[in-house]
């Protein structure tokens, strides 16, 4: 979602502010820039986590042991026959 923050005063109003003013709107400017760049970064990153969050096993490349659907499945203990008493 691309923000516009192109705003402009008219050019007489600009020349009436004064320096320092119009210094920090330039530093707020440069932020807001920065700002806008982290965002789409970060937007890529939880793109790019969300994918990985929707692939297992059956739709990659990865093997079935390593898959979360087969790493929640419950563990079952198995007795060996010696150990069983009759």
């Amino acid at each position: 979602m691309a923000m516009d923050t192109h705003l402009s005063l008219p050019q007489d109003l600009w020349e009436q502010t004064p320096p320092a003013v119009q210094a920090y709107i330039g530093t707020l400017a440069a932020r807001v820039v920065a700002l806008e760049a982290l965002v789409h970064s970060l937007e890529e990153q939880v793109r790019t986590l969300q994918e990985q969050l929707r692939k297992n096993s059956r739709n990659s490349s990865r093997p079935p042991s390593i898959s979360v659907a087969a790493a929640t499945r419950p563990y079952r203990e198995t007795i060996p026959h010696r150990f069983v008493i009759k």
